[in-house]
Parts: C-alpha cells; structure tokens; sequence
C-alpha cells in the first residue's frame, strides 16, 4: 500500500463518517424541532384541561367545547400529515 492510497482511504472514511454525522445531525434536529412543538400544543390544552380536575361543573361544561374543538382540529391535522 502506498502512502497515497493510504491518505486517499483516510479522506474516504472521514467523509463517510462526516455524511453519517450530518444524517444524524438533521435526524435529531428534526425530532427536537417536534418535540417543541408538541410541547407548545400541549400548553395550549393545558387550560382547557385544568377545569377537568379542579372546576366546577359549570366551568366544565364551559371548556368541553372548545377542548373537543381543539381536539379535533389535531386529529384533522395528524391524519392529514400522516396521509
């Protein structure tokens, strides 16, 4: 083996290695970005849901509308993105 070919396996593993880390670099950054957002949506059923365990009746009757609403809407949407 000459000193060149050997220089020229080194690049190729590095950039093999380098692909790969980009891969999982944007694998991770996609998966965060929707963790973000699944935490933004849950915070936003948050006061819809809190009258479930300390309201009163009235009150939740007054949320369960725009809970199943809200419900819904996320249902609409995940069976569109999954389609």
């Amino acid at each position: 083996m000459t000193k060149s070919s050997g220089v020229d396996q080194s690049k190729s593993k590095i950039v093999l290695l380098l692909h790969r880390w980009k891969q999982i670099n944007v694998g991770i950054t996609e998966a965060a970005n929707e963790d973000k957002d699944n935490v933004k949506y849950l915070f936003t059923l948050k006061p819809l849901i809190e009258p479930l365990y300390s309201g009163t009746v009235h009150s939740i009757i007054d949320t369960l509308p725009a809970l199943l609403n809200s419900l819904k809407v996320s249902r609409r949407w995940l069976l569109g993105v999954a389609t």
